[in-house]
């Protein structure tokens, strides 16, 4: 990477490929295109431009052409596969503060950004999933229709890296309660109540389910006995798993 330092390769992607009032979209692709190819390449010696490229890859996803989109997508998938730790604490506030935005093209981006990201890397942000599940909660009941359906497929991509099989099942039904807490919750924590869990519950599981016990908490149409009912299935996994990764 010195050699791209020297020549300032990022800075003058940067004046030719995403610099300008109207650029054009064959620029804008060439410019993701070597962003992703720069990551597969270099892996995480590429990190350093992380807060560099975002901004340019988040603009770019919500681009009207659709060619465009696709390669910021790509872009952002292989370089999200190649973070570290230290990637995943930096970018990771930059997304979640698009998806506070008003112009629904920003938030848009945010949202694919974030579910491209619990999903290509769950092991990074395993840490930052109860945040990122709060957030996107807040999106999916956004009034716009393109927000909203990204939200949804967000959500599911966090479930589909979900490994208690018991979880897995009640996505669907989860997703629902998660998007309208006012007609689904109630159904949700009874086929919660109904479930027998045998596997062990992971990051991604807890961090659909223990929001479910937060909403459950402030609404008054849920019957007391089932919150407290379904808040101590959910503590009880969870203990049952401590105690089984301790003694493993």
């Amino acid at each position: 990477m010195k050699f791209f330092k020297e020549r300032d390769i990022i800075g003058i992607l940067q004046k030719e490929c995403f610099t300008g009032k109207k650029i054009d979209p064959l620029r804008l692709q060439a410019g993701l295109q070597l962003y992703e190819t720069l990551s597969f390449s270099q892996g995480k010696a590429f990190e350093p431009y992380i807060k560099e490229i975002v901004p340019n890859i988040m603009n770019c996803i919500a681009d009207a052409k659709e060619p465009v989109r696709a390669c910021a997508n790509a872009a952002n998938q292989q370089i999200i596969r190649n973070f570290s730790n230290y990637a995943i604490k930096q970018v990771v506030p930059m997304f979640l503060d698009g998806l506070k935005t008003d112009n629904w093209r920003g938030k848009y981006a945010a949202v694919e950004a974030v579910g491209n990201m619990a999903h290509c890397a769950p092991k990074q942000i395993s840490g930052f999933l109860p945040d990122i599940v709060k957030a996107l909660r807040e999106v999916l009941n956004d009034t716009h229709e393109k927000v909203h359906e990204a939200a949804i497929k967000a959500v599911s991509k966090i479930g589909s890296v979900i490994k208690c099989p018991e979880v897995a099942e009640l996505l669907d039904v989860i997703i629902l309660a998660l998007g309208n807490s006012n007609l689904h919750l109630n159904a949700c924590l009874d086929a919660l109540l109904k479930t027998s869990f045998v596997h062990a519950i992971d990051a991604p599981s807890l961090s659909l389910l223990v929001p479910l016990v937060d909403i459950g908490l402030t609404m008054h149409t849920i019957p007391r006995n089932k919150w407290l009912q379904s808040s101590w299935e959910i503590f009880a996994i969870s203990l049952k798993t401590q105690k089984t990764s301790c003694h493993t």
